[in-house]
């Protein structure tokens, strides 16, 4: 039962999110919530008439984002009870949708799938969605249909039902590997099928527009061959390199060539001498940001409080999710983000060591595709595509989980044997 609820939650959000639905069903409750708590209940109650002694899998992962959660519940805590300009409400709303949802998200598909084919089936499910939303888009786009969701900036960038461009452009950021690697270990139709979905991804990305994600992309690429080059073979990791930026170079010029206006801003932007026109105004935004934050030096520490920023009388959002995190939640929040993706990270290598095959490749993906986000939100507040990808990371851990539990089994076992042959 747990399966089929998990994967009618991810069809629920991706249409919710694709046609703009608005399924609420009370203020502060939508029907994607509903199901989310109806599976956290459903977990709960499982594990209880196991009647099996308390276990939990990859416990450091689930402390570390508790210590994130648990510090921003108590700076809105703080922020309601002694300032009194605090919008309390709309912080309570932000800290639930943004942190203690997404949390329980990962919660609910780590924890969900009851074994390794479980894990499997619903990371593919949703990947096949994520692929459907990408054609679905680009074909939006380029206006072959008119679906109703996609819009296009003045500047010609666009936007979708996962937000605004650079939220949008950080989201492909995470996805577009996976379409990659789900094509190189596909063959025959299928491969054809998934380098079309990547196609379709890679060109959302450039027209985003969104050079952090630009650069997000090629930063997952270096520091993701740098992670997985120990696990494959020097030519085989320079041959694929070589194939993908063939793809990645005819996909650029095609979309270039039909975006010209667009590219033109893009590299005159970039080659800019001016710091304000290079950054697209984020360089001061970022300098208005540290100013106010400096306003009150101990702020750098504890932060000034958890959605303070919108109520800081800055202008535009902090267009950095590091810095944002700085503003309300000082160091102590950044030390604990960036513990949190320290630990998502080492897990992520136990996914591709126990991993092999086409398996290992795809998971390869999830390596490149977190990498690169965490660059790319160095450039944009991420909010929407939050869910997508601690969704994913909770069925991605549960595999790593799942193998290597099987792992050390066949290693118990084949100790156990060779000890009764010397017997």
């Amino acid at each position: 039962m747990i399966r089929y609820l998990l994967l009618a939650l991810y069809l629920l959000a991706v249409l919710e999110a694709t046609f703009d639905l608005g399924l609420g069903l009370i203020p502060g409750l939508s029907a994607k919530n509903l199901l989310l708590y109806a599976l956290i209940f459903t977990i709960f109650a499982r594990a209880v008439l196991a009647n099996t002694k308390i276990f939990v899998p990859l416990a450091s992962i689930h402390i570390a984002f508790m210590l994130l959660a648990a510090y921003g519940t108590l700076s809105w805590v703080i922020n309601w009870l002694f300032d009194p300009t605090y919008p309390s409400f709309q912080g309570l709303k932000s800290l639930k949708s943004e942190l203690v949802d997404n949390f329980l998200f990962f919660l609910v598909f780590f924890f969900g799938p009851n074994n390794y084919k479980d894990a499997k089936d619903i990371f593919i499910f949703g990947l096949y969605l994520i692929a459907l939303m990408s054609i679905m888009t680009i074909i939006d786009t380029v206006g072959i249909f008119d679906f109703g969701f996609m819009q296009r900036d003045a500047d010609g960038r666009v936007r979708g039902p996962i937000g605004e461009s650079n939220q949008y452009g950080a989201f492909m950021v995470f996805f577009v590997p996976l379409f990659a690697a789900m094509a190189l270990g596909s063959k025959g139709i299928a491969r054809i099928g998934w380098w079309l979905v990547f196609f379709c991804g890679f060109g959302l990305l450039i027209v985003t527009g969104s050079r952090g994600a630009y650069l997000g992309l090629l930063a997952g690429c270096i520091f993701g061959l740098k992670f997985v080059r120990p696990y494959f073979g020097g030519f085989q990791i320079w041959r694929t390199a070589g194939k993908m930026a063939g793809i990645l170079l005819v996909i650029v010029l095609a979309i270039g060539l039909a975006n010209m206006e667009l590219v033109t801003e893009r590299i005159e932007q970039s080659t800019s001498t001016d710091v304000e026109k290079m950054s697209s105004g984020r360089a001061s935004i970022w300098r208005a940001t540290v100013l106010v934050q400096a306003q009150e030096p101990f702020s750098f520490l504890v932060g000034k409080g958890w959605n303070a920023h919108s109520n800081s009388g800055i202008w535009k959002s902090a267009h950095n999710y590091y810095l944002l995190i700085l503003f309300e939640l000082g160091a102590i929040g950044v030390f604990l983000f960036g513990l949190l993706m320290y630990v998502v990270i080492r897990q992520v290598r136990t996914l591709i060591v126990r991993t092999e095959g086409k398996e290992r490749v795809l998971m390869c993906g999830v390596a490149y595709g977190l990498f690169g986000l965490l660059v790319s939100i160095m450039f944009v507040d991420l909010s929407v595509p939050w869910f997508y990808i601690w969704s994913f990371l909770g069925m991605s851990l549960r595999i790593a989980f799942e193998k290597d539990q099987e792992f050390h089994r066949e290693r118990e076992y084949e100790v156990g044997k060779t000890s009764g042959q010397l017997a």
